[in-house]
């Protein structure tokens, strides 16, 4: 017998979801749950992040340097939650898939933002510990200084990252459903007692919400998982907790912080009267208007008698 007839065929490449997608014609319901999950906690996030920044900025007794880093880290937490929102427009407009390529200028301020985010809660700590062994230090100048040069070199360094991604993902036509870890991916297959509380809160969140988008994908690996069962165990997981993390900082400092509750209770209230007023205000046009068309009509029938 030939050595051609004695080699066995090789065994068809494991199914993927882009496979699953061309069979299906479109995303599976699970998918598109998973996507639209992804979508409103984003939103939710931005808006909980955008809350926290304006409470931060109006409220003078919050612009201690601790509280200025964790409304900067909330900012660039709303810009990182952006990524949900671009993969479910991709779905919803129907374009589903697009090369790594072009999948890095969509996602990278996102990815910008939560390397930034990764470094001011660093800066957040390193804070801390320094208003603790150097109190006076902490509160001269130099202390913000310090601090406005580490946010510049976090800024340069985490440019300089996202430099390298454009540079890993020039040329990738791989068809991807476009996350952050798309694009990451490539790198990794080559390469006071209140905000005390507040902090370590956060902190754990953001073991709890971070670590599985490092380490999933090659615990997924390691228990060889077909392709379909790992795309959805990586959109399920990694993606919804980060988005749970992201959003936290408001909630978790409104029901630690008794500073930060007054001040978000503050936006609140102002929103809540504006939008009294202006029902108020509704109110008032349309009875005009009502007060108007009567007397418009009384003088019709007025009219018509003298006539």
């Amino acid at each position: 017998m030939s050595n051609s007839s004695s080699e066995q065929p090789l065994p068809p490449p494991p199914l993927t979801y882009f496979d699953l997608f061309r069979q299906n014609g479109g995303h599976t319901v699970g998918m598109w749950l998973i996507l639209g999950e992804k979508c409103a906690l984003s939103l939710v996030g931005i808006l909980f992040n955008a809350i926290l920044v304006v409470a931060t900025v109006k409220a003078k007794n919050l612009r201690s340097i601790c509280n200025l880093l964790i409304a900067i880290d909330s900012a660039f937490l709303a810009m990182y939650q952006l990524n949900a929102l671009i993969t479910f427009l991709i779905a919803l407009f129907g374009i589903n898939f697009v090369p790594v390529s072009t999948c890095f200028y969509l996602q990278a301020l996102p990815t910008f933002s939560v390397l930034m985010s990764i470094c001011v809660m660093f800066q957040i700590g390193t804070e801390r510990l320094m208003n603790v062994l150097f109190p006076i230090w902490s509160m001269k100048e130099n202390s913000k200084r310090f601090h406005a040069a580490f946010l510049r070199f976090s800024l340069c360094s985490n440019g300089y990252l996202i430099w390298l991604q454009y540079d890993m993902s020039c040329g990738v036509n791989k068809m991807v459903m476009c996350t952050p870890a798309d694009v990451s991916a490539l790198g990794n297959e080559n390469f006071s007692k209140s905000i005390f509380r507040s902090l370590l809160f956060l902190v754990v969140l953001e073991m709890v919400g971070w670590v599985p988008i490092v380490y999933l994908s090659a615990i997924i690996q390691k228990l060889q998982l077909l392709p379909v069962t790992g795309t959805y165990l990586s959109a399920a997981f990694t993606t919804i907790s980060s988005c749970i993390t992201a959003s936290a900082n408001a909630p978790s400092l409104y029901y630690f912080s008794d500073l930060f509750r007054d001040a978000i209770n503050a936006i609140l209230l102002t929103l809540a009267s504006k939008r009294v007023a202006i029902g108020k205000q509704t109110q008032q046009i349309q009875w005009w208007s009502c007060q108007k068309t009567a007397i418009g009509f009384v003088a019709n029938d007025s009219d018509k008698k003298y006539a």
